[in-house]
């Protein structure tokens, strides 16, 4: 889905919090270049996201899982 050198931008300044200047100096490019690096990545993701509904999906799922854990500790209450 991205390149290695997107996911890298990407986890330090998403997940490890580095600045734009942090990042370009550590990828050794420019601002505006580590800039446009990680916004191409983000744009690719939400791209994909819209396409797939992976998130949407993981929600329902976490719905449905919470719903049957309900009914299972209200099952486990009347038996008790």
């Amino acid at each position: 889905m991205l390149t290695d050198h997107q996911r890298e931008a990407c986890r330090l300044h998403l997940d490890e919090d580095w600045s734009i200047t942090e990042l370009a100096q550590h990828l050794g490019c420019s601002r505006s270049g580590a800039h446009d690096l990680v916004r191409r990545a983000v744009a690719q993701l939400e791209h994909l996201e819209a396409r797939l509904g992976l998130a949407a999906e993981l929600e329902r799922r976490d719905l449905v899982e919470a719903g049957l854990r309900d009914r299972l500790a209200a099952d486990r209450r009347r038996t008790a």
